[in-house]
């Protein structure tokens, strides 16, 4: 069976061995629920190329798969291939120093996992800041790291795979949702899927003579997007991909076709300066490009953001050879709208961008209204550490923010977005206040679009009149902008008593009852202040 069949061993021994352990149980339940193939590649490559302990590793995995659920199992005493001094360990020893490697090499940022890993430890880091392995008293570090990615087709990866490159280094092949090890070792081809059969040592592992069958394996076992990361641990060898340059060189849009751009983006963002210079100067293959744009994972970011975060001095140049055509302008747009696991918009990572960028990815996005839709969306959703796209773009990117609003205006959904984004809490501070202080100009504006939708008006009523904390809406106007206290009060008043007499009056339920009570008095001409609690 392949890896789904450890990973139900080592939860079941999870749960066996310490059933009152709540993180213990969490990431037993996270071991049968998602993939742990990065685990399994980096392991099994540290052990093969470090430690010679290739068939040590693959009878410890071996004996866990044919491990009968039974608790007395675990007692047994056996001898593993290549043991040190052929010491034989019980069978719960095998699990443990298993569980530990697997865990550790996955680099995952899942919840689960995080307390059993160092801080800030992920997939992109562990082999250049985190990966240590001693054997025979030697701490052996990676020295060297050299990646390359993209599209490949059976000849163009047969030609660029380099033996004396991947030889006695760790050698990791990713898809975006998959990772397998590869290895050369003498003058053969090892290649490990951690979905192959791990219950002998037959079918654990692949053996190839020719690099031409290797590379069809790899594609049947990844598909054609591909990325190649070789770790070295001797500084002095020379390592890199020859082959695979001059056809890069040669064809550059072959290799960013399907999920090529976005693989180099992940895992050798180092090529794309390079790449995205030549299609610059290509526009016939800005059709291929704005697909590559749009590119992502079910549960990952997109091409866009991956060239935001991986390499961002690349990104204006992406966004300009989008702006040459309506069709990218419309992928761009697409790619906008696209939502992931982690609640990471593009407008959130486009946001961190320098403010060049940011206004011409605006630019682009007011093109279509799928374009303005999509910017306006994004205003009001929270990341997962609590950021809406508002409050990032008025941080990092305050001159833009007259350009959100008139974009967010020609939207049908830009009252209610506006509405939500001045009264969400990023980095415990209320859109509204945020704005208040970083462009006080734009405070109108943003109230006059909230006020257009019955929805959004009932939003800003709720957030204006009801604390938030400590504090409330009208709160925050009158410490930094009281100068348009009146006028705001008097346009929600407005709009409150146009929606009234349309018969379209927002419901009362959440807003202060003192409100309603002043609202429909004939002898008044301004609301009352608010009795929120002043912040402290």
């Amino acid at each position: 069976m392949p890896q789904r069949l450890i990973k139900q061993k080592l939860a079941w021994f999870l749960k066996l061995t310490n059933p009152d352990n709540q993180e213990i149980a969490s990431l037993a339940d996270y071991l049968t629920s998602d993939g742990f193939c990065h685990g399994f590649s980096i392991s099994y490559g540290s052990m093969l190329v470090i430690a010679d302990k290739q068939a040590w590793w693959e009878a410890a995995l071996i004996a866990i798969a044919v491990c009968p659920y039974k608790a007395s199992a675990l007692e047994e005493w056996i001898t593993l291939p290549g043991a040190d001094h052929n010491n034989a360990v019980q069978l719960k020893d095998i699990f443990t120093r298993v569980l530990n490697y697997i865990v550790y090499h996955q680099a995952s940022d899942h919840p689960s996992v995080t307390p059993f890993q160092p801080k800030h430890l992920d997939q992109l880091n562990i082999l250049t800041k985190f990966f240590e392995f001693l054997h025979e008293g030697k701490i052996y570090k990676i020295e060297q790291l050299k990646s390359i990615a993209g599209y490949f087709s059976i000849d163009s990866l047969e030609q660029s795979l380099n033996a004396n490159t991947i030889a006695g280094n760790i050698c990791l092949l990713q898809a975006p949702q998959h990772t397998i090890c590869l290895a050369y070792k003498d003058n053969r081809w090892i290649l490990y899927d951690p979905n192959y059969l791990h219950t002998s040592p037959y079918t654990i592992h692949r053996i190839f003579n020719t690099k031409r069958a290797l590379a069809r394996e790899i594609i049947q076992c990844l598909g054609s997007s591909i990325g190649i990361t070789v770790a070295a641990f001797d500084h002095t060898k020379v390592i890199g991909f020859p082959e695979f340059e001059k056809l890069l060189k040669l064809n550059t849009a072959e290799f960013i076709q399907d999920y090529g751009l976005y693989a180099m983006a992940e895992t050798a963002p180092e090529l794309l300066p390079t790449v995205i210079n030549s299609l610059v100067k290509n526009p016939s293959e800005d059709y291929r490009f704005a697909v590559a744009m749009m590119r992502s994972t079910p549960d990952g970011l997109n091409t866009l953001q991956m060239i935001a975060l991986s390499s961002p001095s690349c990104l204006q140049q992406a966004l300009q050879i989008l702006a040459r055509s309506d069709y990218g302008a419309a992928c761009f747009a697409k790619a906008l709208q696209q939502e992931n696991s982690k609640n990471l918009l593009p407008l959130h990572t486009l946001a961190l961008s320098d403010l060049d960028t940011v206004s011409l990815a605006l630019e682009i996005a007011s093109r279509t209204q799928e374009g303005i839709d999509a910017v306006t969306n994004s205003l009001c959703i929270l990341t997962d550490t609590h950021c809406s796209a508002f409050f990032l773009l008025g941080y990092y990117a305050s001159k833009t923010l007259p350009t959100i609003l008139r974009i967010a205006d020609q939207s049908n959904c830009g009252s209610i977005s506006i509405a939500q984004a001045l009264f969400l809490k990023s980095e415990k501070i209320l859109g509204l206040e945020a704005l208040a202080y970083i462009a006080p100009q734009c405070v109108m504006k943003a109230i006059q679009i909230a006020v257009k939708g019955q929805e959004g008006l009932a939003i800003l009523i709720s957030g204006m009149y009801s604390p938030q904390g400590k504090v409330s809406g009208i709160d925050i106007i009158k410490e930094y902008i009281p100068e348009l206290q009146r006028d705001i009060e008097e346009l929600i008043e407005r709009r409150l008593r146009f929606f009234q007499s349309e018969g379209r009056a927002p419901k009362k339920r959440g807003f202060p009852l003192t409100f309603f009570k002043m609202i429909q008095s004939e002898d008044r001409d301004i609301l009352p202040p608010s009795k929120a609690c002043r912040r402290v």
